[in-house]
């Protein structure tokens, strides 16, 4: 399971954030050289990019639309299968729950 929250997030608000890793725990180890989030607009709804780049190199990037309803939807990407909802939480956070089917 995944949790995720996003703060600083108004209403019409979308943008870029950076982990500054010298202020962030990232489980689990190795920790990422650097991870983005970017909330964009799309057809009514937000996309969701995570960008990551890991301590050997490598670059994933991910993608899914947020609903902002709460409702479980089905999700899939490399490292988990199974559902995703979102929703707001007050005006400024979001709530990105994943629940991946293998319990991670």
């Amino acid at each position: 399971m995944l949790l995720l929250t996003v703060t600083g997030w108004a209403d019409d608000a979308f943008g870029t954030w950076t982990m500054n890793p010298a202020r962030s725990t990232v489980a689990p180890d190795p920790h990422p050289k650097s991870i983005t989030i970017r909330i964009e607009p799309h057809d009514q709804r937000e996309v969701f990019t995570l960008d990551r780049i890991e301590a050997d190199g490598r670059a994933t990037t991910s993608s899914s639309i947020l609903y902002l309803d709460g409702q479980p939807r089905e999700f899939q990407d490399l490292g988990c299968s199974g559902t995703q909802s979102s929703r707001r939480v007050d005006s400024q956070t979001v709530e990105v729950l994943r629940k991946c089917a293998s319990g991670e």
